[in-house]
């Protein structure tokens, strides 16, 4: 307490500023442990902001505050949710004029009373960017960058991650994004959770949010409302990673012996796995098995090292949900066995080759017991006239050799005029899952096909070009990307198929990925 007849009036010292301060900031909330040492730190306080999951960050994004999500004055994240769900959002920290080092972020537990959110449940990542062209007017309109090039915030590199993780430095007058994912497992009880996130700095003061999640007394099911499946070549994983060696060679087999294959298939699992965490199955386009032939000619197909390589895949046993993949295209194509090596497509040498390992294949997907997510899928090329006479041809093959695999098939069902293509006579007979480029989709087939969820029959949706249906290039928004999903459900699709996943050519983060549809980046690039 004060006496105020001891009182003095004098030209008060620092440390009788720091005194007075001190005494006044527990009235605050504050600490004055933590006020001291952002004190002697010095610097303008570090610059945060949140964005919502639905927005797309550029280096154009100019700060706005959505109060819905976060209350500045309360410095709280509110988010909503359901039980086995990830709720999402973004975090912007700008540099102003002055640089940030060694920037770090960590948080709690969230807690509801006794019931706990582990922080093990939450992740961040730091979203880097990837500069793309204006290429379309649509979007040149609406950026705020009047060169014709933008900065979109896309890959997602781990915070922990060893070589590319925490601690951030940033120059002055730039920023770092960050993407949180907050998993709320299906056994929560519903309720308000809280808890803290802190975001500091080695030269700046940081700053603490409050962390908030409404739980709602609901869950959404293991199973998604609408399959959707992508495929990969495993050979693009190789020569991503390691064809830049010296001393390197893509295989010509995935040899389990071979220590870059070990590698590559543990990359494989990595990228199987990361994809079911977010509701998609992934497949493998280019694994075959070997195929020799019998002193007498015949054909022999050597399965183990496609087996010891798929299986996992197919029982469940490599994710952790322990759940098979529900679609896995078998071996067989327009190029396998390749055709020039039998006198081409028509030729008899390889009209018998063909059908004996379309024969192989189905006695070995129904041997394995895994003959219901196996798809033959005859023709993976362009749109063109011989691109329909092709898969008519090898479905043939296949119906002759009394396969009776589901046949799927991406070329337009009702082309065009302006296209210039002629849709041959017979060619909806031969097709069991329909799944054109989203500016093909016919939805009225949705009703006229054999529509069967269950065994991949039916009408399917792909990505396309818009305004035709919704997008998944880098330059969409997340509206696109769920729009997708609701518009498969809206037109009674059997599924979403998305042919590559993965488009990784030149610098990504000059260009970013090469089509539509990629939805991974290499690691490489942290």
């Amino acid at each position: 307490m004060y006496n105020s007849a001891d009182m003095k009036f004098s030209r008060p010292s620092l440390n009788g500023i720091i005194v007075v301060l001190l005494l006044t900031l527990p009235l605050a909330g504050c600490s004055w442990k933590g006020w001291v040492w952002n004190w002697r730190k010095g610097g303008n306080e570090l610059d945060v902001w949140v964005a919502s999951e639905m927005v797309q960050l550029t280096d154009s994004s100019k700060k706005f505050h959505n109060a819905r999500l976060f209350s500045k004055t309360e410095k709280t994240v509110t988010l909503l949710g359901v039980m086995n769900e990830t709720a999402c959002f973004q975090i912007v920290v700008e540099a102003g004029d002055e640089d940030i080092n060694n920037l770090e972020i960590s948080w709690d537990d969230l807690k509801n009373g006794e019931n706990v959110i582990p922080r093990e449940n939450i992740s961040v990542f730091r979203m880097l960017g990837v500069e793309v062209s204006l290429g379309r007017a649509w979007h040149y309109r609406l950026s705020a960058n009047p060169g014709g090039r933008e900065v979109i915030y896309d890959p997602l590199v781990p915070i922990d991650d060893k070589s590319a993780g925490q601690p951030y430095d940033a120059d002055g007058s730039s920023r770092l994004v960050f993407w949180v994912d907050l998993s709320i497992d299906r056994d929560i009880k519903p309720g308000r959770y809280e808890g803290k996130i802190t975001i500091s700095s080695s030269n700046r003061p940081g700053t603490d949010m409050n962390l908030q999640l409404d739980v709602l007394d609901f869950s959404l099911p293991d199973t998604p409302a609408i399959l959707a499946v992508g495929g990969f070549d495993h050979a693009q994983l190789f020569s991503t990673f390691f064809t830049n060696q010296a001393g390197v060679k893509a295989p010509t087999r995935l040899d389990r012996k071979d220590p870059t294959v070990i590698d590559t298939l543990v990359r494989m699992r990595k990228l199987m796995i990361l994809a079911r965490a977010h509701r998609l199955d992934l497949f493998d386009t280019q694994l075959k098995p070997l195929l020799k032939r019998t002193p007498k000619g015949e054909v022999k197909l050597n399965w183990s090292d496609y087996d010891a390589i798929i299986t996992p895949y197919l029982d469940g046993s490599a994710f952790p949900d322990q759940r098979g993949v529900h679609f896995w295209p078998v071996p067989f194509s327009q190029s396998w066995p390749d055709p020039k090596y039998y006198g081409g497509l028509a030729g008899e040498s390889y009209m018998s080759t063909a059908a004996e390992v379309l024969k192989g294949c189905d006695e070995h997907f129904r041997s394995l017991g895994y003959l219901q997510p196996a798809v033959l899928w005859p023709w993976r090329g362009d749109l063109s006239d011989d691109a329909y006479k092709t898969h008519m041809l090898l479905a043939d093959i296949a119906d002759k050799s009394g396969v009776k695999l589901p046949v799927l098939c991406q070329l337009p069902p009702s082309p065009d005029e302006l296209t210039g293509l002629s849709l041959p006579a017979g060619f909806s007979s031969t097709v069991d899952l329909i799944a054109p480029a989203g500016q093909w989709f016919d939805p009225k087939l949705s009703d006229s096909m054999n529509h069967d969820p269950k065994a991949l029959l039916g009408n399917w949706l792909s990505p396309g070009k818009r305004p035709y249906a919704p997008s998944m290039s880098i330059d969409a928004g997340a509206a696109d990307m769920r729009a997708l999903a609701w518009f498969g459900i809206s037109r009674k699709c059997s599924g979403l198929l998305i042919e590559d996943v993965l488009n990784w050519s030149g610098d990504m983060i000059e260009s970013g990925p090469s089509a539509d549809t990629g939805l991974f980046y290499p690691g490489a690039l942290a």
